[in-house]
């Protein structure tokens, strides 16, 4: 189900607002709602205005102002309560309860107003206070004077409970005499009743008294059944439609309208209670004339009135007379009551009676309240009272005129408990809270009477029906029992829908329930009460048999009644929270940027990835116009872009993205977009905003750009690794004649030193090539024991050489060696001191410190720090510092850092940076040592080249080189044979099997043209699976170079050959 699926579902009329105070959503009950006030309404014609903007049923704007202010500052669940009058002239009223609405992370992004007609209730409650203030004014009345404040009270209720009246007027009737007299009564402009005539109409309203039933006559233009109209629009001077006439025990209470069918059913019962209250007060009056007129007459007349009458002697405060109603309140019999004192009946201390006595006495007026009475049992008994000062038997004696206002004080505390429990579960926000609830139900139930010992509700899983989670409760004990497997008994209770009451267990048991009632309390319990409501049902228990009255029942299916429909309410909210966090959850899952806006292009919400582009959180951006949050310019003119969201609401359709449009951040920040807008709609194709979806192709056309860069760096790659073969080639036979030249001036100490260094020269123009190669591929290392402290001078001291800048070297004499490429080291050092170098513009030191940083294990690092006394750099600069094509340089390509750090990634190192800016830069190396048997001291000469013996077979392309190759074999005592492809290496190989076999093979990697070394070793291996063979290249780039065991070789010599290399790697392969 989708949000506009849940929100419409609502049955009470919502509104959904934005943290501004906007209308968001209105769903069709509020429509509806909106019809039944005379308003034909659209959801257009709300959504997008304030909502205080409609605050015409308030009696002030103020008053929804403030509500909706304390909703949104996070204050609370809201109620407010407002007063309406519709199309017919009633009155009606409603309640108005507002709850937030957060999203996953708990922030505030709006707020649902609810509204729900209570119009009869407000009815209720007014019309209990009328009748109140009107049995007050009853019990005031001493003479005929005195009748004027009750027909005011009746008037001014009538007009409070919204009856639609113009004219209200009481017609009395004497039949006393013979024929019976009619006086006509009405309100003056004054707000004074008056005699208004007699006479003339008096046949029907005697005809309408003696009858005893309402007449309602609807229509007199359209129907005038007693000829009336006439007479009553001369008495009222204007046109009179409608007429009501209530019969009452003295007359009539008449009210009428100039419009037709202007009374309702609610009306009439209105209507009918007051005239009621009519009837008690001239029956009191008639009461105290009877007093004053004989003692023979009173008593027949008091004990015929429905209120309790005491007289009570104020000199001995005993109750010297009563009537039937008072004894029956009481619970005496006919003449027991008399003689009993005050204090025993009135609940009150005696203090209070003899004030109450002493003020009578002295103020000589009608006193009236509340008091409590107490029964011959012992109860209490609610009960208004007047105390009027009257002359019985010669002397001043206390009547007290008593009236039982138990039930109306039980339904007030009723309603108040009810309203109560509503309003606790409105804030309820999740079901942690129902403990809460059901402390306040227990308790709500106590207060009213309801007599248990044990309280609980059953919770049922209402989705699946097939599990209760019970709470149980005694008045000291919380008892939460585990989730469990519903049985039938409960699911028969609670899809029955009425009330089940076993009186008691042990002699009746329908459920065969007792048992296990009995066990899980752990005492008996007899009887037991059921009633369902929509998630479960209420129920109670006690250890009486027969301990609940129909009275009792009755309440809990009104407390029962209360929690069905705040626990709808509950999930109609939590509903629609959820679905409004399943589309936040589907939003913040989704990478793109997303943001929604109402018709007027103001932002309503912004997915997780839309806060991370704009740098606008959701808080901070919601109400804002969409130009302040999504700031778009053209990428080549800077120009800003008209709002898509304008576009969309004006056209109607999707607007498909722009080209080259930049986002400005809120932090300065610029990122390409690619970008789309679409209209959302209502149910009914009413555009009520926009939703703009967003994508940051910075990354995208950056990789673009890198994608044809890189495949530029291939095809530079490919030249290179061309020039790095023939440029080695070329340069082994340099290095190689330069070895054997080396060789022949063993005699001349000059000579073999000049011999040496031109072979140092080419060795370094060697490096250059694979530089270059690493360089353009990313050549994977060519591991080998590496003397980091060679290498650290060798590489320093060459690129600081004719610098300003020198160098400090601590480099221990017993530092670890490294499990890596020499080339590719060196390049790295070359590029961190040439960096350095570069920072100290006008000179300065450069240190170059190493150390072990674990002195044994194969688990150890050899850690190298190259200290500069530079500029440094900002923090900003260092987060990026191994990005790459970052640079900070102006004509830097951005790749020596990020090939620096890719190569000692590669040989499973770090590198890391640390700057203070104005004081320096340290790079720090860290890479795994590799442990010799014999450590070589750094000092040491170069070893003497081995002499070794037996066959070689030797593949290459290049005839210079087997020309060398033979001359340095020769030398070392090796026996050599040559081919030139693959193809003769395994001729030559199978023929010399059977004869002379060769003892070791070496492959050139690369032939053109023909197999390379790899694939004529394979071809050896299956004429011998023994076969020895060394791998030797000019691309060290190739894996074969760097895991030649893998590829079945047993050694590795790179060109261009150097005679030592040579001889080490021959006599490996043969060891």
């Amino acid at each position: 189900m989708d949000y506009q699926s849940v929100f419409s579902s609502i049955p009470m009329p919502a509104t959904l607002i934005d943290m501004q105070g906007r209308i968001v959503d209105v769903n069709d009950a509020f429509l509806e709602w909106a019809r039944g006030m005379g308003h034909d309404l659209r959801k257009q014609d709300r959504i997008g205005h304030q909502i205080t903007d409609f605050s015409g049923v308030f009696e002030e704007q103020r008053q929804l102002v403030v509500f909706i202010n304390d909703l949104l500052e996070g204050k609370g669940a809201q109620h407010l309560r407002w007063e309406g009058r519709v199309e017919d002239g009633h009155l009606i009223w409603g309640d108005i309860r507002g709850q937030v609405v957060s999203d996953g992370d708990g922030n505030l992004v709006g707020a649902v107003i609810l509204r729900e007609d209570v119009t009869e209730e407000v009815l209720q409650e007014r019309r209990q206070l009328l009748l109140h203030r009107l049995r007050d004014e009853i019990l005031r009345m001493r003479d005929a004077h005195d009748t004027q404040q009750v027909m005011v009270a009746v008037q001014d209720g009538l007009r409070s409970l919204g009856i639609p009246m113009d004219d209200c007027g009481v017609n009395l009737v004497d039949d006393s005499v013979d024929p019976p007299v009619v006086q006509f009564h009405s309100m003056t402009a004054e707000g004074t009743w008056r005699p208004t005539g007699h006479g003339e109409g008096s046949k029907i309203i005697l005809h309408i008294w003696r009858q005893g039933e309402i007449a309602y006559r609807r229509d007199l233009m359209a129907e005038d059944e007693h000829g009336e109209a006439p007479q009553i629009e001369g008495l009222f001077q204007r046109s009179v439609r409608s007429v009501i006439d209530v019969p009452f025990a003295h007359g009539t209470l008449a009210v009428n309208s100039p419009r037709p069918n202007a009374f309702s059913e609610t009306d009439l019962d209105i209507l009918t209670e007051m005239a009621q209250a009519l009837s008690e007060a001239f029956d009191r009056l008639s009461a105290i004339e009877a007093l004053r007129q004989s003692e023979g007459r009173y008593r027949a007349m008091v004990s015929q009135i429905a209120e309790a009458v005491l007289l009570i002697d104020l000199e001995t405060h005993c109750i010297v007379e009563s009537n039937r109603a008072s004894r029956e309140l009481l619970g005496y019999d006919e003449g027991q009551i008399e003689g009993e004192s005050v204090y025993d009946v009135v609940a009150h201390d005696k203090a209070s009676i003899d004030a109450n006595e002493a003020r009578l006495l002295k103020e000589r007026s009608t006193m009236v309240g509340e008091r409590r009475f107490r029964h011959r049992d012992g109860h209490l008994i609610d009960v208004d009272v007047s105390l009027t000062l009257i002359e019985y038997g010669n002397r001043e004696t206390s009547c007290v005129v008593a009236r039982d206002i138990g039930d109306r004080k039980r339904r007030e505390r009723r309603r108040q408990v009810m309203e109560r429990l509503r309003e606790e579960v409105w804030r309820m926000q999740t079901g942690r809270e129902i403990e809460t609830l059901i402390d306040l139900a227990r308790t709500s139930l106590r207060s009213l009477g309801v007599a248990f010992d044990h309280f609980g509700m059953n919770l049922i899983d209402v989705r699946t029906r097939d599990h209760f989670r019970v709470y149980a409760q005694t008045l000291t004990n919380r008892v939460r029992m585990p989730r469990v497997r519903a049985d039938q008994v409960l699911l028969q209770f609670w899809t029955g829908g009425e009330p089940v009451y076993r009186a008691d267990l042990e002699q009746e048991d329908p459920y065969d329930e007792c048992e296990i009632i009995q066990t899980n309390y752990g005492m008996r319990i007899r009887a037991v009460l059921d009633v369902p409501f929509s998630h479960g049902t209420v129920a109670v228990n006690s250890l009486r048999p027969h301990a609940f009255s129909d009275d009792d029942i009755a309440l809990v299916s009104e407390l029962a009644t209360a929690l069905s429909d705040a626990f709808r309410r509950t999930d109609d909210l939590a509903r629609l929270a959820a679905q409004r966090e399943h589309l936040m959850v589907t939003l913040r899952s989704i990478g793109d940027g997303v943001i929604s806006t109402d018709a007027d292009g103001c932002v309503e919400l912004l997915n997780e990835a839309a806060e991370a582009l704009t740098g606008w959180s959701q808080e901070e951006a919601q109400g804002e116009p969409l130009e302040t949050i999504f700031r778009i310019v053209d990428a080549t003119t800077r120009q800003p872009c008209s709002s898509p969201v304008q576009r969309v609401v004006k056209d109607g359709h999707l607007v498909a993205p722009g080209e080259d449009v930049l986002l400005l951040s809120r932090d300065g920040s610029e990122r390409l977009l690619a970008d789309s807008s679409a209209p959302m709609r209502d149910q009914e194709g009413v555009i009520i905003g926009a939703v703009l979806v967003f994508q940051d192709v910075t990354d995208q056309r950056k990789t673009e750009q890198d994608l044809a860069h890189a495949e530029k760096l291939e095809s530079l790659g490919v030249l290179a690794g061309g020039i790095a073969h023939d440029f080695n080639n070329i340069l082994t036979a340099i290095t190689g004649h330069l070895s054997l030249a080396g060789l022949e001036a063993s005699g001349s100490e000059s000579l073999r030193h000049l011999v040496k260094q031109a072979e140092k020269a080419a060795m370094q123009a060697a490096r250059l090539t694979q530089q270059l190669l690493t360089f353009s591929r990313g050549g994977e290392p060519v591991r080998q024991y590496v003397d980091m402290g060679e290498l650290l001078e060798e590489a320093a001291t060459f690129v600081l050489r004719g610098s300003n800048v020198s160098v400090d070297f601590d480099l221990p004499a017993d530092l670890h060696g490294v499990h890596g490429d020499p080339g590719q080291l060196a390049q790295v050092v070359q590029n961190l001191v040439i960096n350095a170098d570069q920072a100290m513009e006008e000179g300065g030191k450069l240190w170059i410190t190493a150390a072990n940083s674990s002195p044994t294990g194969d688990d150890g690092y050899v850690r190298i720090d190259i200290r500069d006394v530079g500029r440094g750099m900002p923090a900003e600069v260092v987060q990026r510092i191994f990005e790459p094509y970052f640079t900070t340089k102006e004509k830097g390509s951005g790749l020596g850092l990020a090939t620096a750090y890719a190569i000692i990634d590669q040989h499973g190192g770090h590198l890391s940076v640390d700057s203070v800016l104005g004081e320096g830069t340290t790079f720090t190396l860290q890479l795994p040592i590799m442990l010799q048997a014999v450590p070589e001291p750094r000092q040491a000469v170069a070893k003497v080249a081995a002499v070794g013996q037996g066959r070689v077979l030797v593949m290459d392309d290049e005839e210079e080189i087997c020309i060398l190759l033979e001359r340095m074999l020769g030398h070392l005592g090796y026996r050599t044979a040559f081919a030139q492809s693959g193809d003769e290496a395994v001729q030559l190989f199978q023929e010399a099997i059977k004869s002379d076999p060769f003892d070791v093979v070496v492959l050139d990697l690369t032939v053109p043209g023909g197999m390379g070394g790899a694939q004529t070793l394979s071809a050896l291996q299956e004429l011998d699976p023994d076969v020895r063979a060394v791998v030797s290249s000019g691309y060290s780039n190739d894996p074969v170079m760097a895991r030649f065991a893998e590829h079945g070789f047993r050694g590795v010599v790179r060109k261009p050959y150097v005679m030592d290399q040579m001889a080490q790697a021959l006599a490996e392969a043969l060891n």
